[in-house]
């Protein structure tokens, strides 16, 4: 129930349902995935964060785990803490477009740029159309003063975004 409930983004009554499963002795990572992100979405991060640590505790291989402990790091405002939970999922998920995005975003939050740049293009290398990759890179390389071609990067998002929606 608590999973559908999320599936209908009702974050807080799916946290309740899951928080129950957990508790009845749920200890899966599918279980202890969907209460992190249920619980970042309805606005209690570092509820998140603390949940996904333990289940990390329990689940160290998992990269979707190490994702969701990231995301909830950033929405709690601390992406120096975002970084390494990111390059975790980045180790167990080398391929993961999205997981890269996200590292780059964590990178750009801790005002480190250079290592944002780098996670940006190399999650562009995996998926050269992700249209938040694009606008990711785009800004970052605005805020450094490369706005020709940041410009490229941010009309190529715009160009992505206009067909997702089409």
């Amino acid at each position: 129930l608590g999973r559908a409930l999320c599936g209908l983004q009702r974050w807080a009554a799916g946290a309740v349902q899951l928080r129950a499963a957990v508790a009845a002795g749920d200890a899966s990572a599918a279980t202890a995935l969907a209460l992190g992100h249920a619980l970042r979405a309805s606005g209690a991060a570092g509820a998140a964060a603390a949940h996904l640590q333990a289940a990390i505790a329990a689940h160290p291989a998992d990269a979707r785990l190490q994702r969701e402990l990231g995301l909830a790091l950033l929405a709690a405002e601390q992406p120096s803490a975002a970084v390494p939970a990111l390059e975790r999922a980045r180790e167990l998920a080398p391929m993961d477009a999205d997981v890269l995005n996200d590292l780059g975003a964590a990178y750009a939050n801790a005002n480190q740029f250079l290592p944002a740049m780098r996670a940006f293009g190399a999650a562009l290398k995996l998926a050269p159309h992700n249209p938040q990759a694009l606008h990711n890179l785009g800004a970052i390389l605005m805020q450094a003063g490369e706005n020709a071609k940041a410009e490229v990067f941010l009309q190529q998002a715009r160009q992505m975004e206009a067909r997702i929606r089409t």
